[in-house]
């Protein structure tokens, strides 16, 4: 659907009105032809509190796409939305803190993206314990216990190829009882990721972010 046609002008009415869900339509409507329009709207729903219009907000402002690019003001709004519930807003942060912690060498910035994917993987994103896993694997971060951990959970979703994650630890001193102790804490992660209720968003139910 392109602007101009009368749904869109449909959505723009409702917009004008208030209507957040119009805002954030048009927000993605916009977003490949138009991005200052788009911006616009998202950041109308974005004070409307919706978290799909904060998430595209932040990326905008990370990438300079119809705001002035803004490291800060993008990670500050994608903070907001992830506090609010949004799971893109988490995953990004994540890996926005995973190549802060790379580049810089900063454990600091390392323990911020485990603390947003671990919010992530018990909101329903799979994607997360994969990036934990590889998070664990390289400095500044390298842990052969929690990689083998990650590398457990992952391997417990039905169709992971990912047949044997503990090998590396296995070498280990104390090899059995470390991986004992990974494969109890990666059942727990799996189970606590099971146990969880995924709220979907109007833009998931959408499919905006297919």
């Amino acid at each position: 659907m392109l602007p101009g046609t009368a749904r869109t002008q449909a959505y723009i009415q409702l917009a004008k009105q208030g209507d957040y869900r119009a805002q954030v339509r048009l927000g993605g409507l916009f977003r490949k032809d138009d991005p200052v329009q788009s911006a616009k709207y998202f950041r109308l729903a974005s004070d409307a509190g919706d978290i799909d219009a904060m998430y595209f907000l932040g990326v905008d402002y990370l990438d300079g796409a119809g705001v002035p690019q803004n490291q800060q003001e993008g990670i500050r709004t994608l903070q907001a939305a992830a506090k609010a519930g949004s799971v893109p807003a988490m995953e990004k942060l994540g890996d926005i803190f995973a190549m802060l912690s790379r580049k810089a060498g900063s454990r600091a910035d390392g323990v911020l993206a485990e603390q947003y994917y671990h919010s992530a993987f018990l909101h329903g994103s799979r994607a997360s314990a994969t990036q934990l896993w590889g998070m664990f694997l390289t400095y500044p971060m390298a842990d052969a216990y929690k990689s083998a951990v990650w590398s457990g959970v992952v391997s417990l979703f039905p169709e992971s190829r990912n047949k044997d994650p503990y090998a590396l630890l296995a070498t280990k001193h104390d090899g059995v009882a470390l991986v004992a102790k990974a494969e109890a804490e990666a059942s727990d992660w799996y189970a606590r990721f099971n146990s969880q209720s995924k709220v979907k968003t109007f833009l998931d139910i959408n499919g905006m972010y297919k």
